[in-house]
C-alpha cells in the first residue's frame, strides 16, 4: 500500500470518528477529546525530554491541556464556533500544502522546517480569511471572524514550526508511529491545538 493510500484512509477514519464525535456532542465528545488529550501528552514525551526539559515539557503540556480545554468549552456552548476553528485550520494547512507546492519560492525556517515556503504561509492565511468571509457573510459571525480566521491561522502554522522545533531538537521525524502515513497524533493535530489555545485565550478576553 502506498503512502499516498494509507495517508488517505487513515485522514478518512479520524474524519469519521471526531466528525461522529463533534456530531453527538456531550459524553462522547468528551471521551473521544480526552483520549486524544492522553495520547498527545503521552507522545510529547517522545519529543521533549522531561529529565533535561522539565519546564519546556510542563509549558507545552499546559498549552495542549488548555486547548482542550477550549475545544471542550467551544462545543458545549456553540458547535459552530467548533466547525469554524477546524475550518480555519484545515484551509490553512490544504492550501499552504498546496500552493506551497505549487509556487515554491523561498523558505520560511529551512533549519526548523525545510519544506515550507513564504508562498505556503501566505495561501494558508488567504485560505483562513476566505473561511472568515464566509462565516461573515453567510452565518451571521461578526465581522471581526474576518481578523481572529486570520490570527487563528498565524497560530496553527506557529504550532506547525513549534512541533517541528521540537522534534529536531530531539532528533526524532515523527512523535510517534500511531497513524499511518501522518505519524503521531501530534504531526496531524499540532496546528488545531495552538489555534485552540489563541481561540481560548480570546474567549476569555471577549467574556
Amino acid at each position: 500500500m502506498s503512502e499516498l493510500s494509507l495517508r488517505v484512509k487513515t485522514a478518512v477514519i479520524l474524519i469519521m470518528i471526531y466528525g461522529v464525535s463533534i456530531y453527538f456532542g456531550g459524553l462522547l465528545f468528551t471521551l473521544v477529546l480526552l483520549v486524544s488529550l492522553l495520547v498527545f501528552l503521552l507522545e510529547l514525551k517522545n519529543i521533549v525530554d522531561f529529565k533535561k526539559n522539565k519546564s519546556l515539557f510542563f509549558v507545552t503540556a499546559l498549552i495542549i491541556c488548555f486547548a482542550a480545554y477550549s475545544l471542550s468549552n467551544v462545543r458545549t456552548f456553540d458547535v459552530g464556533h467548533l466547525i469554524f476553528i477546524i475550518s480555519v485550520v484545515i484551509f490553512t494547512d490544504i492550501l499552504g500544502y498546496f500552493f506551497g507546492k505549487l509556487i515554491g519560492g523561498p523558505k520560511v525556517l529551512p533549519s526548523i522546517s525545510p519544506k515550507k515556503t513564504w508562498s505556503g504561509i501566505v495561501s494558508g492565511w488567504f485560505g483562513a480569511l476566505v473561511v472568515g468571509w464566509i462565516a461573515f457573510r453567510y452565518f451571521d459571525f461578526p465581522m471581526i471572524f474576518i481578523l481572529i480566521a486570520f490570527l487563528l491561522s498565524v497560530f496553527a502554522q506557529f504550532g506547525d514550526f513549534f512541533e517541528s522545533y521540537l522534534k529536531r531538537r530531539s532528533g526524532v521525524k515523527d512523535s510517534s508511529n500511531i497513524l499511518p502515513g501522518h505519524g503521531g497524533f501530534l504531526d496531524r493535530f499540532d496546528g488545531l491545538i495552538s489555534a485552540s489555545f489563541f481561540y481560548g485565550l480570546v474567549s476569555f478576553w471577549i467574556n
